[in-house]
């Protein structure tokens, strides 16, 4: 059993009030970023990276885990959620699931022909997988495929249906002809936006059922909507967007009704000149860079990831065109709950 020591920053999480505009500290978790290929967060405060052929995951509570990714059959892990501590990882070259837990013991997640490929799998919080399944061949099947307690079901639908994620009640965000969710094999469609957008296109899933993403308005452009309690809204564009083409990428949305994604306005050059990484709250636009208290004279670019309680995994660069992946984390404000796992944390992480 091997022993490593490692630094950490602040592990404070704090859950989102609803309707408020955050603040928001900027961390890098792991030190070093020159070996991560990526971060993961785990939707309930933790953060994962990979570097090499190890993913390490950072809890809440400090506490550090270490996944060995040579025992599956790739090295691409996709964070869970649930109890039982695992990863799944997805060998983009023969399109491959395998479950790795924290013992090392592996599990292989196959579609029922072993022609079939899967790809661009999500985890639930109940350690439900969805994921395309791809089989070649005239009459092939590309679609939705759920793996839950051992079994598999193909989500039905007209055409192709393209998963998004799963909601705290393991049930399906996905893309059957629009947007909707799966209860079981039952399709529930979004209802159109404000302006009546019909939801067809990328979309991100929260814990209670809320959603959010991105499609084209009558005049090209791709904006965002937030579908909340029931209700889908169209989210409003930032200052400026309105007289320029833009695109709206949504990133995540969380169960407070915040709404994470970057909106591209024109051409891009330079250092993110014209992109902007946006927060909704309330349906309203926050530049995210104004909001971090102190960026370190990095320019904060693309938002990748957005968990439910606030923290996200940005880009950010400074003028040369060095930087990293890093973590903003909410501040806890007198209406916040925080969970604060230490500043500077000195902790052992083992490999199991």
């Amino acid at each position: 059993m091997k022993a490593m020591t490692v630094l950490m920053a602040s592990a404070a999480v704090a859950a989102g009030v609803q309707g408020q505009v955050p603040q928001f500290e900027m961390v890098s978790p792991f030190g070093d970023f020159g070996r991560v290929r990526g971060l993961h967060l785990d939707g309930v405060g933790g953060v994962g990276v990979a570097a090499g052929f190890e993913f390490t995951r950072l809890r809440a509570d400090g506490t550090v885990d270490v996944f060995d990714l040579t025992r599956g059959r790739g090295n691409s892990p996709v964070f869970n959620t649930v109890t039982d501590d695992y990863v799944i990882t997805a060998d983009v070259t023969s399109a491959t699931l395998t479950r790795i837990d924290l013992q090392g013991r592996t599990q292989a997640i196959d579609p029922l022909d072993p022609s079939a490929t899967l790809a661009e799998p999500h985890v639930s919080r109940l350690g439900s997988v969805v994921a395309i399944e791809v089989t070649p061949g005239p009459g092939g099947f590309f679609g939705g495929v759920v793996f839950r307690d051992g079994q598999r079901t193909q989500l039905p639908g007209n055409g192709v249906v393209w998963p998004f994620g799963f909601d705290g009640a393991d049930r399906v965000l996905a893309l059957n002809g629009q947007v909707g969710w799966y209860e079981g094999t039952t399709f529930l469609p979004l209802p159109p936006s404000d302006s009546g957008l019909v939801p067809r296109a990328s979309s991100a899933a929260a814990p209670n059922g809320d959603a959010a993403g991105a499609d084209y308005d009558s005049l090209g452009r791709f904006i965002g909507y937030h579908y909340q309690d029931g209700v889908t809204h169209d989210l409003v564009e930032p200052s400026g967007a309105e007289q320029r083409r833009s695109s709206t990428q949504i990133r995540g949305v969380t169960s407070d009704g915040w709404v994470v994604g970057n909106v591209q306005l024109d051409l891009p050059s330079g250092v993110f000149p014209d992109l902007q990484p946006t927060i909704w709250v309330d349906q309203q636009p926050h530049s995210i860079r104004d909001l971090v208290v102190d960026t370190f004279g990095l320019t904060i670019g693309n938002v990748f990831e957005v968990d439910d309680t606030g923290q996200m995994v940005v880009e950010a660069l400074g003028p040369n065109g060095t930087g990293g992946l890093y973590l903003l984390r909410p501040i806890p404000t007198p209406g916040t709950v925080a969970c604060v796992a230490g500043l500077g944390l000195l902790a052992t992480r083992r490999r199991r």
